[in-house]
């Protein structure tokens, strides 16, 4: 407001408290960071922070588990789908060698399946029992699958 008669102006003050409670800070939550922590201090809070944590790691944990579950019950699926295509193409053979006679046995069952003195015996003698499959020597005496192989 002015003065018209002395030409000097004077401010007026309108805070319902005196100026210097009115510029202060409050306390319970400074602006500036100093040796008190300015964030929340509610122990509730924290609690509801770490509860929310262990639920969402316990869902995410169960869900992967589920998700490595399906993943290996089709990976077994698929490891039984080619076995039986194995099985039904080949007859996986154990060999054992006596007296200059090659014996094969069917690995998964032990049955007796041909003998041989050679491989090209061996093979006929396969053929002859088992014309639209194949063979393959997986098991046995290890200085008789080399010769048979020489």
């Amino acid at each position: 407001m002015r003065d018209l008669t002395t030409g000097t102006i004077h401010y007026i003050i309108t805070h319902n408290a005196p100026v210097a409670q009115g510029s202060e800070q409050g306390s319970h939550k400074p602006l500036v960071v100093g040796s008190k922590p300015t964030g929340r201090t509610n122990f509730k809070n924290s609690m509801d922070e770490i509860i929310n944590f262990l639920i969402n790691f316990a869902v995410v944990y169960f869900l992967v588990r589920i998700v490595f579950r399906l993943i290996a019950q089709r990976l077994e699926k698929q490891i039984v789908h080619v076995e039986h295509a194995v099985q039904s193409e080949y007859v996986i053979l154990d060999l054992e060698h006596i007296d200059n006679q090659y014996f094969c046995y069917d690995t998964q069952t032990k049955d007796f399946v041909c003998q041989g003195r050679d491989l090209e015996e061996i093979r006929k003698r396969f053929c002859e029992r088992f014309p639209s499959k194949s063979a393959a020597i997986y098991n046995g005496d290890e200085l008789a699958v080399k010769v048979l192989k020489n």
